[in-house]
C-alpha cells in the first residue's frame, strides 16, 4: 500500500511540479505549477484534462501523452529520470511557454517538473536570425 504523500517540501520548492498515477490521475500540483500555468488542481483532475488545455491542437496533445505512455512502459523498471522534452504550452490566460519537462517514476507515481525555458528559445532564435 502506497504510503500517504506529504507536499509540504515540494510547495515551497523554486520548480514547478506535477505528480500523477499511472492511470493519469493528477494527484498534486505545487504553487510554482499553478503560478507558471494558471491551472489549479480541480481544473485539471487528469493528465487528459491538462492535455486538452495545455496542448489544444490534437497534434501536440497526441505527442504529449504518447510521451506519458512510453515514460511509463520504459522508466517504471528503472526508475530513472526521462531525458527533458521542450513543449509549447499554453497557460490558462491564454499565452504560450516553452516548458521543458522532465519526468521520473517513484513508487508508481509520476513526477514531472516544468522549468520555463521560453526566454532560452527566444535568445537563440534572435541569434539564429542575426
Amino acid at each position: 500500500m502506497q504510503k500517504p504523500l506529504d507536499t509540504s517540501i515540494l510547495d515551497n520548492l523554486p520548480i514547478a511540479i506535477g505528480i500523477a498515477d499511472f492511470e493519469g490521475k493528477i494527484h498534486y500540483i505545487n504553487k510554482n505549477f499553478t503560478e507558471l500555468f494558471g491551472y489549479k488542481l480541480k481544473e485539471i483532475p487528469t493528465l487528459k484534462d491538462w492535455g486538452k488545455l495545455a496542448f489544444p491542437d490534437e497534434v501536440h496533445n497526441a505527442q504529449w501523452l504518447n510521451i506519458w505512455e512510453e515514460t511509463k512502459k520504459s522508466n517504471y523498471r528503472t526508475q530513472k529520470t526521462h531525458t527533458p522534452d521542450t513543449f509549447l504550452i499554453r497557460c490558462k490566460d491564454g499565452q504560450s511557454k516553452h516548458i521543458e519537462i522532465t519526468f521520473n517514476i517513484h513508487d508508481r507515481l509520476l513526477f514531472a517538473y516544468f522549468r520555463d525555458v521560453s526566454e532560452l528559445h527566444f535568445s537563440k532564435e534572435k541569434v539564429d536570425i542575426e
